[in-house]
């Protein structure tokens, strides 16, 4: 991550009074709070929020089991103009949007790998890809979308209200891909 993200997230850690995840490695959440619900923490100084690298059904599901603090970064002043709270209902048409890809992605593979028409080892090479899922290089989030479906974000009490009005329901986590791990 670079040194500037990584201080711009540090910022909505204190400023919401989060904790930050010790380990910080990929797959992983960014922050918690005190309850243990996982967050997501994004900033953006352009018009797109950037994702993550090889974007994959694991992703889709990781991200639909937690929270999103999404803020615009003003470069001139070193602080956040505007900061959004999304929930995964908040982010569920752009993650319907990927996963749709990534299920495109997938059912091509599957279908070329059935076609009788691939040799042994492009057999075990496809197998191993569509293992490995499906991937995005950072699809961005535009920052319109944040807006338009985000709620703003003022302090650690207002963060608190959101949390407990958009639960994380298991039944939301689970949904999708299924199809592809039996």
């Amino acid at each position: 991550m670079p040194i500037q993200d990584d201080v711009r997230e540090d910022v909505l850690i204190a400023q919401f009074g989060l904790i930050k995840y010790s380990s910080h490695s990929r797959g992983e959440f960014d922050a918690s709070d005190h309850n243990n619900n996982k967050f997501e923490l994004k900033s953006t100084t352009t018009n797109t929020v950037s994702t993550a690298r090889d974007f994959s059904d694991k992703h889709i599901i990781k991200w639909r089991k937690q929270y999103f603090i999404i803020g615009q970064w003003d470069e001139s002043i070193a602080q956040y103009k505007r900061i959004y709270f999304l929930a995964p209902i908040h982010m569920s048409k752009w993650l319907n949007a990927i996963e749709y890809k990534v299920n495109q992605r997938k059912d091509i593979a599957t279908r070329v790998m059935n076609a009788n028409v691939v040799y042994a080892e492009e057999r075990k090479t496809l197998q191993k890809m569509l293992s490995r899922g499906c991937t995005f290089n950072c699809p961005p989030i535009p920052l319109r979308y944040i807006e338009t479906n985000g709620i703003p974000l003022y302090n650690t009490e207002q963060l608190i209200t959101l949390v407990n009005q958009y639960p994380i329901e298991a039944s939301t986590t689970e949904q999708g891909l299924s199809q592809f791990f039996t």
